[in-house]
């Protein structure tokens, strides 16, 4: 048995085991719950065909952006009920319009993440919102590959590895065609069993079944990251005129002490591929780049949208064209920002995330345990008692708020002050 890359830095997006003929690739578990591939040399014919589709080991062309937007959905139920501020949406949109299949992430009945492939306006709400969890692609290669070969073109939005897995997936099928890509700014992806341990744990707790789910509740604003757990469908919740008439039986913000939410949120719970990831840097896999926008404003003046608001950045020719088209639609508004101001203040566009000490001590429980929650109990407890004391002392929130109340003219002149100042100091 032998891995195909450094297991380390495996992503398990199984390109290799939808492109292996001979069924060789199987799925080795690693400590921290995830997986990596391995080659079963028994049934191996040594055709290398695996390795030359791993984007680790064969890294898909990358390019460095274009072009960088500040950009929004006028449509409201789009930018209100959509991470960020609604781009996938609307590029999903589009793709309905012009008879395209599109791919995204769905959350099933199981609470796991799942590529699907749409083509009707029904399928977009499906793949809204985040999805704090390792996707499986299951065999979202072979179904685009077969779509490219019969003329179809096909809109991929995905994670920048599995972006680099997909394009090396068709480029060794020798299969061209209309084939976008959109990679996401990500910070990591925790292995599924974690989410399923705490689920399991909340519905124990609650006694009500978990029946759907969301990392960014829409009905409760999707920038306050309200954690929430239904014990009805995505449909059921959304059938309702009043968003809010259906109550979560669980609902917590990033400070309440969800201990899946301080494990994500402080990079203590990704996958170890994630914490040696070659596709976090400047240099994209995809056409287009879509993220939360960090740093607006401080590279030049801006005084538009602030909140719910995507950073796009436009990476390839056929990325341009796209956005342009996209662009033309009166749904979308759009101002374009320095591209340097995301590549600075956006982490994920830089460097991988760096795992905390506290890592080390969540995956020696989990070891012994194998369960999530008590492991997380011991290794996170001094992040719970910090956000028992800024509950008590909510100096953040009084600062924001203090901010908040400053008229937003006010606060463009003084950042124009400051960024006059600092480029005065940089010509000394």
């Amino acid at each position: 048995m032998r891995s195909l890359c450094d297991k380390d830095k495996c992503t398990a997006c199984g390109a290799c085991e939808n492109l292996c003929t001979q069924n060789a690739i199987y799925r080795q578990e690693n400590i921290d719950g995830s997986w990596h591939m391995e080659i079963n040399e028994k049934m191996c014919v040594n055709c290398g065909r695996c390795s030359n589709v791993c984007p680790n080991n064969r890294r898909t062309d990358l390019n460095r952006p274009l072009q960088a937007y500040a950009a929004w959905s006028l449509n409201e139920k789009m930018h209100s009920t959509a991470a960020s501020g609604g781009i996938a949406s609307e590029l999903y949109s589009y793709a309905v319009e012009q008879k395209m299949h599109f791919a995204g992430v769905l959350m099933n009945e199981y609470n796991e993440a799942h590529f699907l492939i749409g083509s009707q306006e029904a399928d977009i709400h499906k793949f809204k919102n985040s999805k704090y969890t390792f996707s499986y692609m299951d065999d979202i290669y072979k179904k685009i590959c077969t779509l490219l070969k019969s003329g179809e073109a096909v809109l991929f939005i995905g994670l920048p590895c599995q972006v680099a897995g997909v394009k090396n997936y068709m480029q060794m099928q020798k299969v061209s065609g209309k084939l976008y890509t959109v990679d996401l700014v990500c910070h990591g992806t925790p292995p599924p069993k974690y989410l399923k341990d705490h689920i399991a744990w909340i519905e124990k707790n609650t006694g009500k079944k978990a029946k759907s789910l969301y990392f960014r509740d829409p009905c409760y604003k999707t920038d306050k990251f309200a954690f929430t757990i239904y014990d009805v469908s995505h449909e059921s919740i959304f059938e309702q005129t009043n968003l809010l008439s259906k109550k979560p039986t669980y609902i917590k913000y990033v400070g309440d002490n969800d201990l899946y939410q301080i494990g994500y949120h402080n990079a203590l719970i990704y996958r170890e591929c994630c914490y040696n990831c070659i596709y976090a840097r400047a240099e994209r896999s995809g056409d287009i780049t879509l993220g939360d926008y960090h740093g607006l404003g401080k590279m030049s003046g801006y005084d538009h949208e602030r909140n719910q608001v995507s950073c796009v950045l436009i990476n390839t020719e056929q990325g341009k064209s796209l956005w342009t088209v996209l662009t033309q639609n009166v749904h979308i508004a759009s101002h374009e920002r320095p591209v340097d101001e995301p590549l600075t203040y956006e982490k994920q566009l830089k460097t991988p995330s760096v795992a905390p000490p506290d890592r080390s001590v969540f995956l020696e429980k989990y070891k012994e345990s194998q369960n999530y929650n008590v492991s997380a109990a011991v290794a996170f407890s001094s992040y719970v008692k910090k956000n028992r004391i800024a509950k008590m002392f909510p100096v953040r929130a009084i600062k924001l708020n203090i901010i908040r109340a400053i008229p937003r003219p006010v606060k463009e002149a003084l950042k124009d002050i400051r960024r006059k100042n600092s480029s005065g100091r940089g010509l000394k």
